[in-house]
C-alpha cells in the first residue's frame, strides 16, 4: 500500500506542478498572461511521458515478482505495448485535467474582474480551485495505478498458463456490493463475470471498474 501511495503521488505530480506555475504569478499582472493558454503550453509532455514510463515499469516489475512468487515459478512480463497504451491514456487524461483547470481559471478570473473583487480574494479563489483539481488528479491517479495493476496481473497470468482466478476484495465498506458478493468465487479469464465492472450491470474482471481495488488471484493449472 505504501508503494502504491508513492506511485499515485508521482502520477499526480505533473498536474500539481503545472498548477504551481500559476501560483507563482497569481499576485501580479502576469496572471493575465495565463488566460487562453492550453495544456501543451503548460505541460512538458516529453518529461511527462518519461515519468509515466518509469511508473509503468515499476508497477510491472512489482506485479511480475508477486505473480512469480504466487505461482511458484518465473513468469514473463507483459508485452511492452500494455505499458505504452497505458502511458498514452494517462497523457491524455492529465492533459484533459489541465485543460479543464485552465478553463476554470479563466472563468474564475473573469468573474472576479466583473465583480471588482480585490486581488487577495482572487488569490484565495484560485488556491481553492487548485486544491479541488489536485484532489481530483490524485483520485484519477489512484484509479490509473489500480487499472494497470489489474491489466498486468491478467496478461502475465494468462501468459503463464493460468485460465482462472479467484476474486478477492479489500473487505471494507468501500467495496462495491456486487464485487463483495464475488469474493472467493472462481472465474475464467475468458469469461468476465456480470457485475465485475463499475456498475452492477457491467461485465469485468477485478480492477476493471473505476477505482476498483479488488484483485484477481491467478489459479495455476487445471481446475479440480
Amino acid at each position: 500500500m505504501l508503494q502504491q501511495r508513492h506511485l499515485v503521488r508521482d502520477l499526480a505530480w505533473f498536474t500539481v506542478a503545472s498548477m504551481s506555475k500559476l501560483d507563482e504569478r497569481q499576485d501580479s499582472d502576469e496572471l493575465l498572461a495565463w488566460l487562453g493558454l492550453s495544456a501543451p503550453q503548460v505541460l512538458d509532455e516529453k518529461q511527462l511521458r518519461k515519468r509515466l514510463r518509469q511508473i509503468g515499469q515499476r508497477i510491472t516489475h512489482e506485479k511480475v515478482q508477486e505473480l512469480a512468487a504466487l505461482l511458484g515459478h518465473p513468469v514473463l512480463p507483459p508485452a511492452p505495448g500494455l505499458t505504452s497504451r497505458w502511458v498514452d491514456d494517462q497523457v491524455l487524461a492529465i492533459q484533459t485535467t489541465i485543460e479543464n483547470w485552465l478553463v476554470a481559471v479563466n472563468e474564475t478570473v473573469r468573474r472576479s474582474r466583473l465583480a471588482g473583487a480585490p486581488m487577495s480574494a482572487l488569490t484565495v479563489s484560485l488556491r481553492e480551485l487548485q486544491q479541488q483539481i489536485a484532489g481530483a488528479a490524485e483520485r484519477k491517479a489512484s484509479a490509473a495505478v489500480l487499472q494497470l495493476n489489474a491489466q498486468i496481473i491478467e496478461e502475465t497470468a494468462r501468459g503463464a498458463g493460468s485460465s482462472h482466478y479467484r476474486w478477492e476484495t479489500e473487505q471494507d465498506e468501500r467495496v462495491r456490493a456486487w464485487h463483495a458478493s464475488k469474493r472467493g468465487h472462481v472465474y475464467a479469464w475468458n469469461d468476465a463475470p456480470l457485475g465485475g465492472g463499475s456498475h452492477a450491470d457491467d461485465y469485468g474482471h477485478p480492477g476493471s471498474g473505476y477505482g476498483c481495488r479488488c484483485i484477481p488471484v491467478p489459479i495455476q493449472g487445471p481446475l479440480r
